[in-house]
C-alpha cells in the first residue's frame, strides 16, 4: 500500500530508524513527505497559511508552532494524494508496526475503497469507542473496525482515499491534524479505527519530548466555563467507561503492547 512518512529534514536518525524497521515489512511502499517546521515559519508565513484565530475560537487557546508545523505537514501529504487518486497510509517516523499487516493493507485499501463516501481508518489511535456488549472478538477485519466516540488522537498511522485527502485540503486550515471527530462531524467523513491497532508509537516517542506538545510547555490557563467543560467532559469520560457502555484503547503501555481497556 502507498504508504507516506512525515519526517523533518534535521531528524535523520529517526527516518534511518524507521527505515530499518520497515525492512521488515516489505510490502510497504514508502514516500518521504518533508514536514514542516511550524518553530522556524515567520508571523507572516503562519498567517498566510494557518488560520490562527479561528483556531483560537475552536479550541479557546493559541496554536502552538509544533501543531501548525503538523497540521501542514499532513496537508503536503493530502495535497499529494488528490495528484495520485490512490488509498494512502500516512505515517510518522516514530512508529513501531506490531505485527505483519500486510494482509490488513489489502483489506484496509478494499474497505477505503468500498464506499463513495469519504473515509479514514485509524490503524493505532488513542480514543473511546462504543461496543455491543453481545459482540465477540473475530478474526474478521471488518468486525475489529470500530467507531471512536468523543474522541481520537494522534496522527502517527491512518489511511484515507482520496475523497477524504480532496475534503481535508484546506488552503488555510484552523485544526490540528488529528481532529478526527471534527472531521467526521463538520466534514462527514466516516472514521473508524482498527482493534487491536496494528502500529503505536514507540516508547521512546511517548518519553521523550514532543515538537508538537513539549512536556515542559508552560500551562496557560483558560477561562474558568472552559475550565468547567473540560472539568465535566472528564467526568463523563470515567463514568462512561466505568460503566462498560464505552472502552478506552490507549497508546501503548510500557512493556511494549498495545492496551485497551
Amino acid at each position: 500500500m502507498k504508504t507516506f512518512v512525515i519526517n523533518l529534514p534535521q531528524s535523520s536518525d529517526r527516518l534511518n530508524s524507521l527505515r530499518k524497521h520497515l525492512s521488515e515489512h516489505p510490502y510497504i511502499d514508502l514516500e518521504v513527505i518533508e514536514a514542516v517546521d511550524g518553530r522556524i515559519l515567520s508571523t507572516e508565513e503562519t498567517d498566510r497559511l494557518f488560520d490562527r484565530e479561528k483556531f483560537h475560537r475552536h479550541y479557546h487557546r493559541a496554536p502552538r508552532p509544533g501543531e501548525i508545523g503538523c497540521t501542514l505537514s499532513h496537508q503536503k501529504a493530502y495535497r499529494k494524494i488528490t495528484q495520485s487518486d490512490v488509498n494512502t497510509l500516512i505515517i510518522e517516523d516514530d512508529i513501531q508496526i506490531l505485527r505483519n499487516i500486510g494482509k490488513e493493507l489489502e483489506e484496509t485499501d478494499r474497505w477505503l475503497s468500498s464506499s463513495d463516501r469519504p473515509r479514514i481508518l485509524l490503524l493505532g489511535t488513542a480514543c473511546l469507542y462504543r461496543r455491543s456488549r453481545k459482540h465477540k472478538e473475530s478474526l474478521k477485519f471488518e468486525q475489529r473496525l470500530v467507531s471512536p466516540v468523543c474522541y481520537a488522537h494522534g496522527t502517527y498511522a491512518y489511511a484515507l482515499n482520496p475523497e477524504a485527502a480532496r475534503i481535508l485540503l484546506n488552503p488555510q486550515p484552523y485544526f490540528t491534524a488529528d481532529a478526527f471527530m471534527l472531521f467526521r462531524k463538520y466534514l462527514d467523513i466516516e472514521i473508524k479505527a482498527v482493534i487491536p491497532p496494528a502500529i503505536t508509537p514507540t516508547i521512546e516517542s511517548l518519553l521523550h519530548d514532543s515538537i508538537v506538545a513539549p512536556h515542559n510547555e508552560p500551562v496557560k490557563k483558560l477561562q474558568l466555563a472552559t475550565r468547567a467543560y473540560y472539568r465535566m467532559r472528564d467526568i463523563y469520560y470515567r463514568m462512561m467507561t466505568a460503566s462498560g457502555i464505552i472502552k478506552k484503547l490507549e497508546y501503548i503501555d510500557y512493556r511494549g503492547s498495545s492496551s485497551s481497556h
